[in-house]
Order: structure tokens, then sequence, then C-alpha cells
């Protein structure tokens, strides 16, 4: 669907309103795909305010709508970021939606791989949001990097659904490629998990941790992450898991 530029404002408001609860039209993926079509200068002066000034409606649906603008909008990353961590820092209680407050973890983290200066940043600020929650897929990898300690406290609230499986594994692969020091103590942290669950966990770990040390150092040296100080083996790993 192609919605020719508004004049105003206003006028954009009033279009991704009225378009918010409809599906996306033919070819899109997203019932706001369209804005992603206008001008750059357009978007940039005139939807960008709209869409930040948006994110942060009583509508849970018209924020979702706006996060996946955000999370899909190239024009201007470091504006949006700044915008979504303030957003994460001060205005948390506006998402108190389960999926939709998910949603803002995960742009924030999509976004830490363009505006890379801000990884420890976004890290810091998902993890706060989050609060007692559980990590999402798509925020792990980051928290592993930066927030280690957070990701472990936090691990038991990962539930059994396929979902939260799929997140704990990655969480698992990311804190053996990132943070070996921290990552027995994850692995402790979900040995309430099925012994199914804890078996697939296990075997996530077998290839980031078989990395040699010059290949692990040069990965950990593009986001200044420390070398581990501590090699834990697959045999520790399974018994941290209690297997």
């Amino acid at each position: 669907m192609d919605v020719p530029e508004p004049k105003t404002e206003a006028d954009v408001e009033h279009v991704l309103r009225s378009t918010a609860e409809g599906p996306p039209g033919f070819g899109d993926d997203l019932p706001w795909d369209f804005a992603l079509r206008w001008s750059p200068g357009f978007q940039l002066a005139t939807m960008w305010p709209v869409v930040s000034r948006l994110l942060v409606d009583p509508d849970p649906t018209i924020r979702m709508r706006a996060l996946e603008i955000a999370n899909n909008w190239s024009g201007n990353d470091p504006l949006v970021v700044n915008r979504l961590l303030d957003i994460a820092r001060s205005h948390a209680g506006t998402y108190g939606e389960r999926e939709v407050r998910a949603e803002l973890a995960r742009t924030l983290a999509n976004k830490a791989t363009s505006v890379r200066s801000f990884r420890a940043k976004i890290a810091a600020a998902i993890a706060g949001l989050l609060g007692t929650g559980a990590a999402p897929k798509g925020t792990t990898a980051l928290l592993a990097e930066y927030e280690p300690a957070a990701l472990t406290a936090n691990a038991y609230a990962w539930t059994e659904e396929v979902a939260d499986q799929f997140a704990a594994q990655a969480a698992a692969s990311a804190m053996a490629l990132y943070r070996r020091d921290h990552l027995l103590a994850f692995l402790a942290a979900l040995k309430h998990r099925s012994a199914e669950s804890r078996e697939a966990i296990a075997n996530e770990v077998v290839d980031s941790l078989a990395i040699p040390d010059d290949k692990l150092q040069r990965i950990l040296d593009v986001d200044r992450i420390p070398m581990p100080t501590t090699r834990p083996t697959l045999d520790a790993c399974r018994r941290a898991l209690g297997l």
C-alpha cells in the first residue's frame, strides 16, 4: 500500500493511528511499512517526531507499531537509540504489557548492532527495563556481553515454553563465547529446568568453548571484552547444569 506523504505532523499522526489496527498492505510485512517509503528528509523532519511521541502512547498497539518503525527505520540510528534509552530509563512504566516491553528490549538490542558505541548503555538499559523478568530472545547475546550478572540473576524466570527455551540456549552460547568466567554460575542458575531442556543448553555451549584462544581474542577485542581468566570444560558445564 502506498500512502502519499501527509502535509503536517498532525496528518502523519492521523494516518498512522487510522492504520495501526489493520493488516499490512499488499507486499508489506507490517501495517506502517508504507511510512518507510516516504522520502528520507520527510521521515526525519516530520515522521520521526510523531513516531517518537507515539512510543509513549497509552495504546499498546500504537506503541508496538511505533517500535516497529523505530526498529526498521535507519535514517538516524543515534537519534532513535537516544529516544529508546530515555524511554527505557524514564518511562518504563508506560510499558507494563509483557510483550510490548519485550519488543522495546529487542528493538534496543537490534539497534546495538548499528550503533556499537552505545552497546554497553543499551545493555544496561535493557537490564533495568526487564527488572526481574526473563530476557527475551534477541537480547541475550548483548546482555551476556555487558550484563552477565543480570542475565544470571534472572535465569530462573525463563519458563519451559519454546521461546524461553530458545532464549536460554542462546544465552548459554553467548555466555560461553563472551563471558566464560560467568558461565558456570549462569548454567547453575538453570538447574531447575527439565533434563531435556538442560541437555539442549549443554549442547549449545560446545561450539563456543571450542573456539581457540587466538580467535577468541580477536572476537572479544571488537567490543573490548576482556579475555576470560578461567577455561570451563564441557564436563564442568554439565555438572553445573546438574547433568
